[in-house]
């Protein structure tokens, strides 16, 4: 059995060649230096040496010179594993009388060729080698070469051999990457085409039951299935954004409408509004918020997903019973945000890895839990792009655990006018389109704008939302975008051409919601970007500004 001696200081490099030459048949000693590689030469006899160039005390290059100078070990080939990053390399290996270069990082196959091959000609070669070779000249230095000329011949095919497998390797590499790079393109196409497509039915099953909590069920049960309902809806609504969000983050494809903001103004509201999730899932919520503001620039949007995001983990592994604390604190130009539950807690290897994209702690069968291991990786992704950090941390299985994120603080805002604000103008009764091709999304949108008190109409295809704006001259037009016909951008385009609707407010609904759709939006004419299923709030909040756009009119 073919003795081999592995020079190498790396751990992982060592184990890594060990596992592959073992595997073969072959005796693996090793040494993590050159000082000791030549102590257990001196010790016993090996029939190769494998050593690294990069050492922490004597060179590659050096311990092969050493070999091949000694008495007893001269006759030892010695395979250097490198980089072959400068063509010195080879000179060096040349002059310190080297057998070979193996480049790293080495396909295994390919390394057990060339160690077979070494040992054969070896084993048929002849006795009595020449002590040293001629000087030759390169870059007009002079090198004298140690090795043999069947050496060199080796030696010179080897290297002409790894330099046309590392291209082809190289080449191999290009391709895979490129078919990665179409894979990913492929994959946002898909998750966008999917988000549209789950949150167009969402659309109207959350206008519609808007519309039901105005007209609530009389009995217990009707309202507390209404309830349960209106829940399941958002939920899913969140699912899909975290599943787009998620692939968009790893790709640097989220882009933030930066603003100043009150952060614990933003804290009591979003806690305030999920407080209901967690009075159903049987948790006390408790905010501790400073009563001044802490101001920060970021999203409000996406600082909101964060605390929501965060909240929604606390309620999925905290049992009935269990206490969420929130709490806001600012010092040292910092803001800190914490959630604490009681819940089931984190084991130390979760914990490592809790914030990679589709990591699970509930791996059991029956998905108790649900999830998609998206959330939390949300959450770090939108924070740092705030240039903040997220952190968790946990006692351990039944300890509960603690997620906090710091985001920098902003100065004090400029004392605001003593100037007393001019009284909101009466809420206006507004004319309102909405072109959708969806016709269950149509009618629930026009139901609750009806309930607004407004007047609606609806258009089904592109060029009939045109012909209908053209007659009937409404104040808002709601336009989906996926549309027979034409598209909505093109329904925005040509409604901004007709004389007398310059002022009409334009906004997108559609279940595209990337900052490439945004933007194509603003370019064809939109004033606003709504994502389906689009809160009833939100829509209010459009319909305000119009209505204050129109009292201002002459």
């Amino acid at each position: 059995m073919p003795r081999i001696l592995v020079v190498e200081d790396s751990r992982t490099q060592l184990e890594q060649l060990r596992l592959i030459l073992e595997a073969e048949g072959f005796a693996v000693d090793a040494a993590p230096d050159a000082t000791r590689a030549l102590a257990k030469l001196q010790a016993a006899p090996y029939d190769l040496v494998l050593s690294d160039v990069l050492m922490p005390d004597h060179s590659g290059y050096d311990l092969c010179r050493k070999i091949k100078t000694h008495p007893r070990t001269k006759g030892v080939p010695v395979v250097l594993l490198t980089q072959l990053s400068d063509p010195l390399d080879i000179l060096r290996g040349l002059e310190c009388g080297a057998d070979n270069f193996i480049t790293k990082p080495y396909d295994a196959n390919y390394l057990l060729h060339r160690v077979r091959g070494i040992l054969d000609n070896r084993a048929r070669r002849a006795a009595g080698k020449a002590e040293s070779g001629p000087l030759i000249s390169f870059r007009g230095r002079g090198v004298t070469i140690t090795s043999d000329k069947e050496q060199i011949l080796d030696l010179l095919f080897a290297t002409l051999e790894e330099v046309v497998y590392s291209k082809a390797r190289e080449k191999e590499v290009k391709t895979a990457n490129a078919a990665l790079a179409e894979d990913g393109r492929r994959k946002d196409h898909h998750l966008a085409v999917l988000a549209h497509e789950l949150r167009n039915p969402l659309a109207p099953l959350l206008t519609s039951l808007h519309v039901l909590r105005k007209d609530a069920p009389a009995s217990p049960n009707g309202r507390s299935a209404l309830e349960t309902v209106e829940r399941q809806v958002r939920h899913l609504s969140r699912l899909v954004d975290d599943l787009v969000d998620g692939s968009r983050l790893t790709r640097g494809q989220v882009r933030l409408r930066r603003e100043r903001l009150d952060f614990s103004r933003l804290v009591r509201n979003t806690a305030h509004d999920r407080r209901a999730l967690l009075d159903q899932a049987g948790l006390a919520l408790t905010v501790q918020t400073p009563e001044t503001p802490v101001w920060v620039t970021g999203d409000a949007v996406r600082l909101t997903q964060v605390l929501n995001n965060l909240l929604d983990n606390a309620a999925k592994f905290t049992g009935r019973g269990g206490r969420v604390t929130v709490r806001l604190t600012a010092a040292d130009g910092q803001a800190r945000l914490s959630v604490a539950d009681t819940g089931r807690g984190i084991d130390a290897d979760t914990l490592g890895r809790l914030w990679g994209i589709f990591v699970q702690a509930d791996r059991s069968l029956d998905r108790t839990d649900g999830g998609m291991g998206l959330g939390l990786s949300v959450v770090k992704g939108l924070v740092e792009l705030h240039g903040g950090e997220a952190a968790a941390a946990s006692e351990g299985p039944g300890r509960g655990a603690e997620f906090t994120v710091r985001l920098p603080t902003e100065s004090e805002p400029s004392a605001l006018s003593a100037a007393p604000a001019a009284a909101p103008a009466k809420a206006k009764r507004l004319r309102v389109l909405v072109v959708e091709d969806n016709r269950d999304a149509a009618g629930s949108l026009r139901m609750v704008l009806e309930m607004f008190g407004h007047e609606v109409r609806a258009a089904h295809s592109g060029p009939d939302g045109v012909r209908e704006a053209e007659t009937w001259r409404p104040d808002v037009v709601l336009s989906d975008i996926g549309l027979p016909g034409f598209d909505g951008y093109e329904v925005a385009r040509r409604i901004r051409r007709i004389p007398g609707l310059e002022r009409a407010v334009l906004a997108a609904l559609t279940g595209y919601g990337s900052d490439d759709d945004r933007r194509q939006g603003e370019e064809a004419g939109f004033d606003h970007h709504l994502v389906k299923p689009a809160d009833p709030d939100d829509l209010r909040r459009v319909l305000a500004g119009r209505g204050e756009r129109g009292a201002s009119a002459p």
